[in-house]
């Protein structure tokens, strides 16, 4: 029979047909070789068994190419297989009987099904039968497979039984429980002369072969070794006695006796209680809270005398405890919770109660005419006040009860819904208290609002018909110190102290020009013109002559400067302060506000916005951001602000203004209490600008200095 199955036209095609009366499997594209005609094949007996295709131009794709008939070596000849069938009349070699189908495919079904034997199929189509052993060939049986599985693989028969049971065959050693079942009392040896076989010794045979007499021994009889009174030296207490865990060793039990595991209750049972002159334990107490041991040994309620114990008057004996008059004060009492009061508000007498708002005001009376008490509830509404009776009602008269007409200080109108002040009644005694001296009242905030006081002396001004009018007063008493750059040259007017010292470099600024708040005004700049990682440019007063004062009237200041950042302010982690110090040292590229005993303004490396700085003689400064309306410059040379400091004698605290010239109506002020240098601490006043670590220039310029004080 002949079955082909091909995938996609090519490869995997496979053909069985029946060959010398048997069937063989021939798979082409994995075990035939293709040659291209019959003259290129090999001979056959150099490759027995193999399969060769022969090709040519027409015929069934197989592995890309095209096959004129294939052949197979016996190892003697080639024999012709033919060419694939494709139609069932060409199937030949049959078994016996016809093909019904009509097409390849089904002709193989048929043959596959119904020509082949049920079991057993052989030559010819016919059925073997079962192998006979010692007889005719066939098949192997299901129980014959089963044995045949049994065998390992590998498996070879044993040697003869004489060979296995020899001895001298045997290999490796045997236990020797294995050798001799001996009698009681023997040894396994061999006494008689000669080689032979092992022999049960009896012990007088093994005292023979070993020299050993009989009874042989140097050591005293049993009773003598056993008795303790003959032992010698001392042994150790843990090889004594094995005893189990919380015992003691001792004897409870009448008499002498061995010694005994003796648990605490026994143990304790031995010892002695304790006396007025031996030691020992304390005897059962029967329980109780009211007993105590006394020094006799018994159990008793010890005596209290009478008298005033503080809180506590004892009498009758000690039988009696009575809490003194006035001895139990509210933190004695009882813990309440918040706005609770101590009350009864349950009927009948008994002890007080925690008592909420609702209950308290329960208990209380309502005022009377002539008795104190609480309002009445009003039932709501607003027109309705209450009366002197008790009751809640419209006050006679329209508008509520009050009339239109003049009522002295007051007009009322429009059916009492209207009360304006009369002209000239607010005199000055009906203003409001001022909070102190030399105070005047005004407005220097910006826009309109209501009235303000203004400390006389105070960081700001007065306005005066457009004119700015600088309150330093008594300059004949207090002293001022004052410095104001000419501009477009290094020179600084003084007045009143010594020249300030520079940091960097003093240097004049460019010509007056009106670009912005800087060009326009008159400034000395103090720069560091070649790049440095730690480069500081400033200004400073060289000795400190101001502090905050110790005595009425004496010490505080009045301070203002006006300042401006000039370069290195592009640098991202440049760094300013301007105000008081008691540092007089040139400054050092560090964070402002690391420094002890400052007040002023400034920022660090990573501020965004200008900070208010205050500190004392420890830690880190006290920082007051003035917010988004102060932002931290990055142009250089366009900005202006001014500083001003105010210190009251002998005051801890000290107010500030500050403001950014180009938006003069911003102004930042407070008055700072805490955190500032100690009010005997000296201070002068300085300002520097710094690179806060990255290689650039630096530069602040100052227009003008002023202190009194």
């Amino acid at each position: 029979m002949g079955q082909q199955i091909i995938n996609n036209g090519e490869t995997g095609l496979q053909v069985r047909t029946k060959i010398n009366a048997n069937f063989t499997e021939l798979y082409t594209g994995k075990d035939a070789v293709t040659v291209n005609t019959y003259a290129d094949l090999p001979d056959p007996t150099t490759v027995p068994q193999q399969k060769y295709w022969v090709l040519t131009s027409t015929g069934v794709y197989l592995v890309n190419r095209k096959s004129k008939g294939c052949y197979y070596s016996d190892g003697a000849t080639w024999i012709y297989l033919g060419e694939f069938p494709t139609t069932a009349d060409q199937v030949g070699n049959v078994p016996a009987g016809g093909i019904a189908a009509t097409d390849l495919q089904a002709a193989i079904n048929e043959l596959d099904v119904d020509k082949l034997a049920a079991s057993h199929a052989g030559s010819g189509g016919t059925a073997h039968s079962n192998a006979v052993a010692s007889g005719s060939a066939g098949f192997m049986t299901g129980a014959d497979k089963a044995k045949l599985d049994g065998v390992a693989a590998g498996a070879t028969a044993n040697s003869s039984d004489a060979v296995l049971l020899a001895r001298a065959n045997h290999t490796g050693t045997q236990a020797i429980a294995t050798i001799l079942a001996a009698s009681s009392s023997r040894i396994f040896g061999r006494s008689t002369a000669g080689s032979g076989v092992g022999e049960e010794l009896t012990a007088a045979q093994v005292r023979t072969m070993i020299n050993v007499a009989d009874g042989a021994t140097a050591n005293s009889s049993d009773a003598v070794l056993l008795a303790r009174a003959n032992h010698t030296g001392t042994q150790a207490i843990d090889t004594v006695f094995a005893a189990a865990t919380s015992r003691f060793f001792g004897r409870i039990t009448a008499g002498s006796g061995v010694g005994e595991e003796l648990t605490g209750t026994q143990a304790t049972s031995l010892l002695d209680v304790f006396t007025s002159t031996l030691k020992g334990l304390v005897p059962s107490s029967g329980g109780g809270t009211t007993n105590f041991l006394r020094a006799d040994g018994s159990w008793a309620v010890p005596p209290v005398t009478d008298g005033d114990k503080g809180d506590i008057t004892v009498s009758s004996g000690g039988t009696a405890w009575a809490i003194d008059a006035g001895a139990v004060t509210n933190a004695k009492l009882a813990n309440v919770a918040t706005a609770t009061f101590k009350g009864r508000t349950t009927a009948g007498s008994g002890s007080p109660e925690d008592l909420n708002g609702t209950q308290a005001t329960a208990l209380l009376d309502v005022f009377t005419s002539t008795l104190k008490g609480l309002v009445p509830s009003s039932g709501g509404g607003t027109t309705d006040f209450l009366r002197a009776d008790g009751s809640w009602a419209v006050p006679p008269g329209a508008g509520g009860g009050v009339s239109d007409g003049d009522k002295g200080d007051i007009t009322v109108s429009s059916s009492g819904t209207t009360w304006t002040i009369d002209l000239g009644a607010v005199t000055f005694g009906k203003i409001q208290n001022l909070s102190g001296p030399k105070t005047l009242v005004g407005r220097y905030t910006a826009g309109a609002g209501s009235p303000e006081e203004i400390t006389i002396g105070a960081p700001g001004a007065i306005e005066i018909s457009g004119t700015e009018l600088d309150v330093f007063v008594d300059l004949g008493r207090r002293p001022v110190l004052a410095y104001q750059a000419e501009g477009v040259t290094t020179t600084i007017s003084a007045f009143g102290g010594a020249a300030l010292t520079a940091t960097g470099t003093a240097t004049a600024s460019s010509a007056i020009a009106t670009t912005n708040d800087y060009t326009s005004t008159r400034l000395l700049e103090y720069l560091v013109t070649v790049a440095s990682t730690s480069a500081v440019a400033g200004f400073r007063y060289p000795v400190g002559k101001w502090f905050l004062g110790n005595v009425t009237n004496r010490g505080g200041f009045r301070m203002a400067c006006t300042f401006a950042p000039a370069t290195g302010v592009a640098t991202a982690t440049n760094r300013l302060f301007v105000g008081m110090s008691n540092h007089t040292t040139a400054p050092v590229d560090a964070e402002p506000s690391i420094s002890p005993s400052i007040v002023g303004v400034g920022w660090d490396a990573a501020d965004t916005n200008i900070q208010i700085m205050h500190n004392d003689n420890t830690g880190t400064a006290t920082k007051i951001n003035l917010g988004a309306s102060f932002p931290v410059p990055t142009v250089d040379r366009t900005k202006t602000y001014t500083l001003e400091l105010f210190a009251t004698p002998n005051s801890p605290n000290v107010s500030y203004r500050f403001w950014d010239n180009s938006a003069p109506s911003t102004i930042a002020s407070g008055t700072l209490t805490s955190d500032l240098p100690a009010v005997n601490t000296l201070l002068s006043p300085r300002g520097f600008m710094s690179v806060g670590g990255t290689s650039s220039v630096i530069g602040i310029a100052l227009s003008r200095l002023v202190i009194q004080g």
